[in-house]
């Protein structure tokens, strides 16, 4: 658990990650894909630089990049940060911010503008989620943006859907999926066994070894 100088103890985790891969030799290709679950860390580490100035058109951003492919229905899941939590030493260890963010509307311009310098602050990460379930309503997303996609997103004590219906944007809560875990590495297997996709496959997008840790456990409830 800890090292003699009393640190938290250490280990490379991606080295699993590797000593799983090489031991299929054949794993094949989705078939038919019904949805994809996307790690919201994730996504947000691998949006292009060059993002609009203003927290609308981060949204419109991120939204456009989740929905770039043929699959009709797109998860997003975030993780919480509630204080104390048994995570804090990793986060300051890696450099956690202090600063407050308090994200007002779409037109507030973005401060810093490098989006992983914002990342680096608890506060940024909780506002940031809650910020796209309300921006996400608004009709402007409707038939260049949404068009027959639906978006499920898990922020913090809650989980949204939105679709287009009648030419605007309906958000829902999906009771099913709500959820008090801390970590999207758990969410996520619970968006795996979501009962509208167990008889087609399903596409993760993540880097973290623990949730292909945690999917390798969880797989046989994945099937049909």
């Amino acid at each position: 658990m800890a090292t003699p100088d009393e640190m938290m103890a250490k280990t490379n985790k991606s080295s699993l990650f590797e000593i799983l891969e090489n031991k299929v030799k054949e794993h094949g290709s989705p078939g038919e894909v019904t949805a994809y679950i996307i790690d919201g860390q994730f996504l947000l580490h691998n949006l292009p630089t060059n993002l609009p100035p203003t927290y609308g058109g981060l949204a419109r951003s991120i939204l456009i990049q989740c929905l770039c492919n043929p699959t009709i229905v797109i998860h997003i899941v975030f993780d919480d940060y509630p204080q104390p939590s048994i995570k804090d030493t990793e986060r300051d260890r890696r450099g956690a911010d202090s600063r407050t963010f308090v994200i007002t509307g779409p037109e507030q311009r973005r401060i810093p503008r490098d989006l992983n310098d914002a990342l680096k602050s608890r506060s940024f990460k909780r506002q940031l989620p809650q910020f796209l379930a309300d921006e996400w309503q608004d009709s402007s997303y409707t038939d260049n943006i949404m068009k027959q996609h639906e978006v499920i997103l898990d922020v913090p004590g809650e989980c949204y859907s939105f679709k287009v219906e009648d030419g605007v944007i309906c958000r829902s809560t999906v009771q099913t999926l709500r959820n008090d875990h801390e970590e999207a590495d758990t969410k996520i297997c619970l968006h795996a066994v979501f009962r509208d996709h167990v008889d087609n496959d399903i596409v993760i997008r993540a880097s973290d070894t623990d949730i292909a840790v945690i999917l390798l456990y969880h797989c046989s409830q994945c099937q049909s």
